[in-house]
């Protein structure tokens, strides 16, 4: 069996920053992610806060 120094459960904007940065440590790194229609976490337009803000901000003005 493969031996890694993390495993990342989810591929989302933290899974991705982290992953990123272990890797330029030098660390072996696996990352699971179980949706493969979301690969990359929520997209902006379904559920970040920015998106809602910018929804908020319209609804306002």
């Amino acid at each position: 069996m493969k031996e890694y120094d993390a495993i990342i459960i989810g591929f989302g904007k933290g899974g991705k920053t982290l992953a990123a940065e272990l890797g330029t440590r030098g660390w072996s790194i696996a990352v699971i992610e179980r949706s493969s229609e979301m690969y990359g976490g929520t997209c902006i337009n379904i559920g970040c806060i920015p998106t809602k803000k910018l929804v908020h901000m319209a609804e306002v003005t």
